[in-house]
């Protein structure tokens, strides 16, 4: 079975197939293409989603308005 997808709506389709989860299906994907285990697999996840996390915090902190003037502040 592959899990090769090109779009979210592959993904859909492949965990509505496989009655498996979105990111079963990712997961799968990833297993199946590199040559890693579960937990590196995992690992690398939990640490992108830290890093946007911190993303997201350092742009709700950082208020001021941009050079262009169109977003952050009041814009």
């Amino acid at each position: 079975m592959s899990y090769a997808y090109d779009t979210i709506a592959d993904i859909i389709r492949l965990g509505e197939e496989n009655n498996i989860s979105f990111g079963d299906v990712v997961l799968r994907y990833e297993l199946e293409n590199y040559d890693r285990s579960e937990d590196a697999v995992v690992r690398e996840i939990e640490n992108r989603l830290d890093i946007f996390e911190s993303s997201i915090q350092d742009g709700i902190a950082y208020a001021e308005k941009t050079a262009s003037g169109m977003s952050g502040g009041q814009a």
